[in-house]
């Protein structure tokens, strides 16, 4: 990714301002390689208790995040185009969704992105909690985007608490093993080949 960087000459010559597209760039590359580091470590550790599983939650928070900065470089893309600027919104869905609609140039891009960010939105990394035919009990969307980011979620409505859900991190480490550190360093992978294709879309942005 950061060889990407060095090789963006053409970019530097077309998009309005470079200066500010590089921090986003290199803040997905950075938070997808903590990801990265970590899905190693586990994998390279001979006997695993589930203490050691807990590197899952690091993992999959900054890999989640990575989706979030990638969607806002896009928008990003977009205000160089005179388009609205980055979104407050931490609703991953709800941000693809919209970029899909605004610019058919990079709707390619958000189709490729769909499934991994479902994939994470509804949790479905974790498969215990699905049945056989893939349908959970609960229905999870992560709107905020913040699974993974405390030990409990809550919501607030008039500075009052109106719902929490408490996570049972011991019985998510009892259910996972190596299959799922696999399964999410194949979709990092994946993400990489992807933000590769947003990276060339901005390299071909005018001003």
């Amino acid at each position: 990714m950061f060889e990407a960087l060095r090789n963006m000459k053409s970019a530097e010559s077309n998009f309005k301002d470079i200066s500010k597209i590089k921090g986003w760039i290199t803040f997905v590359d950075s938070y997808l390689k903590i990801s990265d580091q970590g899905i190693n470590y586990y994998l390279q550790i001979k006997q695993k208790s589930n203490n050691d599983k807990y590197i899952l939650i690091p993992i999959v928070y900054n890999l989640k995040h990575s989706l979030e900065l990638i969607l806002k470089t896009l928008e990003k893309l977009q205000s160089n185009k005179g388009n609205s600027c980055v979104t407050k919104s931490h609703n991953l869905h709800a941000i693809l969704k919209n970029l899909s609609k605004k610019d058919p140039e990079i709707k390619d891009i958000c189709e490729k992105l769909e499934g991994i960010i479902w994939q994470y939105y509804s949790l479905k990394i974790l498969p215990f909690f699905y049945n056989q035919q893939g349908v959970p009990p609960i229905s999870f969307e992560d709107r905020a985007n913040t699974f993974f980011k405390y030990p409990e979620l809550e919501t607030e409505k008039d500075n009052e608490r109106d719902f929490s859900v408490f996570i049972d991190f011991d019985f998510i480490m009892q259910n996972i093993d190596d299959n799922t550190f696999l399964s999410i360093q194949a979709d990092l992978n994946e993400i990489r080949r992807i933000f590769g294709d947003v990276l060339n879309q901005i390299s071909k942005t005018r001003r």
